[in-house]
């Protein structure tokens, strides 16, 4: 601890209650515990991020499962596949009607 009389005061407890009142697993990147929900993104819309419990650390900025702390990294590869897929079908659907 320095002699600075104008610096803050160090935090006594890291797990401070979250802000927004919801409670989000620890950042894998820094380990605070405060993260935001990620409303919308490109892979998933608007549906995606809630499908997976998307949030972001508002202190370092990585995007993880709110619930488990993990990446979402697998659950996006297979919801994009999948989709994928689905518009594969309805395209061809839609081709071999004409």
């Amino acid at each position: 601890m320095s002699n600075n009389p104008y610096q803050s005061p160090l935090p006594t407890d890291d797990r401070q209650p979250v802000p927004s009142g919801e409670v989000h697993a620890n950042c894998p990147g820094c380990q605070s515990v405060y993260a935001t929900k990620v409303k919308f993104t490109l892979w998933g819309g608007a549906l995606g991020p809630k499908l997976f419990h998307h949030v972001k650390c508002d202190q370092c900025g990585t995007k993880y499962n709110g619930r488990s702390g993990k990446s979402n990294l697998v659950p996006i590869l297979i919801y994009n596949l999948v989709a994928g897929v689905i518009m594969f079908i309805a395209g061809f659907a839609i081709a071999m009607t004409r």
